[in-house]
């Protein structure tokens, strides 16, 4: 009865680690779907309202994604994301996002 025992909990500890393999592959896939799910609404959000202000007359909306290879914006070489609206020729520097926080609100400050 013992040696039954000792089977059956070697067996159950086997199927838990097979079980948590597969939970940890699901965590990973999940993760990944919600990381381009966001980057994909992110720039959703973003061409829309650019349509929206396109509209407006006298209105040009331009995104720009440079690579800052002498650090002048941060002190250290790092990609540039800006969104741009040109409105009879006074620019105005924004940043769409479908959500933000403290931190993109000190960054967009700090540019």
């Amino acid at each position: 009865m013992e040696q039954l025992l000792d089977l059956k909990i070697a067996e159950d500890r086997e199927k838990w680690k097979q079980h948590e393999l597969q939970m940890s592959k699901f965590d990973q896939r999940l993760m990944a779907i919600g990381a381009r799910w966001g980057s994909q609404s992110e720039d959703a959000f973003r061409n829309g309202l650019a349509a929206i202000l396109k509209e407006i007359p006298d209105i040009e909306v331009i995104h720009v994604d440079e690579h800052d290879d002498q650090g002048i914006v941060f002190g250290y070489p790092e990609e540039i994301e800006l969104d741009i609206i040109i409105k009879n020729g006074l620019l105005i520097i924004v940043e769409m996002k479908s959500a933000t926080d403290k931190s993109d609100v000190y960054r967009f400050e700090y540019i």
